[in-house]
């Protein structure tokens, strides 16, 4: 179980993580499917792993920007968490803005701490392999009728319903996120600035949930959205919030814990006819020990399972325009 820290480190690599970390419980540990069992491949993704953290570690005692963060740090870590999916990619957002007819309401106390750079990554459903420049080793050959199928229904969509100036799929007209559905939402901080990153969240999932309110022409209130993973980072510490819609409200929720630590804050956005409330939210790990930064990939694998199977399954339903039930990432 990813829970509670159980099952992030690949066996092929016992001997090597124990030597680093010290003191580990077999349960810590897990077999791989026999096509990825290449003690290969696990010590390359160990010698990555020390990589960030040594990175992670530059950037923090050498003052570097938030946007070296980026470079060096969060994006390898995502790049890594991810190269066993196909089908879910991480796209750098930070000049993706939200389109006028989609921002929500802010309260006064929230307008200071909302900025147009408003998140820095996302996760999004990939259906082809043209869809992100970074994921080479996959070709057209990795993708299916269906991802076809799928993919020209979203640009029918928004290409032919939507008013101009609107035809993209999600809040932004970022050209890379026009046809990508956003499964996951990353604000990335520099020096324990949490409250801001909380609230620049909670404006960008509000303006996301309005977005689809206008693209299925339905008020908001009357229809259920998908619940919505957030992560949080801020220096080492990553931290996984959910957005879930409650018809008049949407609120968020903490979900997985490996620390058992968790915070109480709120912040709230408006969408136009319910409040987003960010309530708190789970540490998940961190770039500072090895430990920390296995279970990072743990979680992020966990929830890319999530996109590929349950997401999708919202999506193709959104845009037949059917009504499908959504689960929410289970625990490992």
């Amino acid at each position: 179980m990813v829970m509670f820290g159980e099952a992030i480190y690949p066996d092929q690599v016992a001997t090597e993580v124990t030597e680093l970390v010290g003191m580990t419980r077999p349960s810590q540990f897990y077999t791989e499917e026999q096509a990825r069992a290449d003690k290969t491949a696990a010590l390359e993704e160990l010698d990555a792993i020390l990589a960030i953290r040594h990175a992670a570690s530059t950037c923090l005692t050498g003052g570097h920007s938030e946007s070296s963060w980026n470079l060096w740090v969060h994006h390898p870590l995502l790049a890594l968490a991810l190269s066993r999916h196909t089908h879910v990619a991480h796209e750098l957002a930070t000049t993706a803005r939200i389109l006028p007819p989609f921002l929500p309401s802010i309260p006064d106390a929230a307008v200071d701490a909302v900025s147009p750079n408003m998140i820095d990554f996302v996760l999004v459903l990939r259906l082809h392999a043209r869809d992100h420049p970074g994921r080479v080793n996959n070709h057209s050959n990795d993708f299916t009728p269906a991802d076809s199928t799928l993919r020209d229904a979203i640009r029918a969509k928004v290409n032919g319903q939507q008013p101009f100036g609107e035809e993209c799929f999600n809040q932004t007209a970022y050209e890379p996120l026009r046809y990508c559905p956003i499964a996951v939402s990353i604000e990335t901080k520099r020096d324990g600035n949490f409250e801001e990153g909380r609230v620049q969240l909670a404006v960008w999932t509000a303006a996301w949930h309005k977005r689809m309110a206008i693209l299925n022409d339905m008020p908001a209130t009357a229809q259920r959205l998908v619940t919505l993973p957030l992560l949080l980072v801020v220096d080492h510490e990553w931290k996984l919030l959910f957005a879930c819609d409650r018809g008049e409200c949407i609120v968020s929720f903490y979900f997985l814990s490996l620390s058992h630590t968790c915070d109480t804050h709120r912040t709230s956005a408006l969408t136009g006819s319910g409040t987003q409330e960010i309530l708190g939210s789970m540490r998940i790990g961190n770039t500072e020990s090895i430990h920390g930064i296995y279970t990072i990939l743990a979680v992020l694998r966990q929830v890319a399972d999530w996109i590929e199977v349950t997401f999708r399954a919202w999506v193709e339903g959104m845009v037949a325009e059917q009504d499908v039930d959504i689960e929410l990432p289970a625990p490992g």
